[in-house]
């Protein structure tokens, strides 16, 4: 009984870690997002409008935006976004 009262506790703790680890990226990507759009990276604008003008889809190019800067997809797409209308 002891056991599985301390493999619940581990359990909950492990649970209550990775919201927390979660919540911290996150935040990271929204700062990550905020200075992008503040200092505006003329070279990855440049790659988007060059990707776009090759024939490569949203999609592909939201993509590309999230390997080079770590954002999700809802911030990708929302810097793509504005780019490309």
């Amino acid at each position: 009984m002891l056991y599985k009262g301390s493999l619940l506790l581990i359990i909950a703790f492990l649970i209550i870690y990775i919201l927390t680890l979660q919540k911290k990226v996150r935040k990271l990507q929204e700062e990550r997002f905020v200075e992008l759009q503040t200092t505006r990276d003329g070279n990855l604008e440049r790659q988007i409008f060059n990707m776009s003008k090759e024939g490569k889809t949203r999609i592909q190019i939201i993509k590309f935006v999230r390997e080079e800067t770590s954002l999700d997809v809802v911030n990708a797409r929302l810097y793509v976004n504005p780019i490309l209308d």
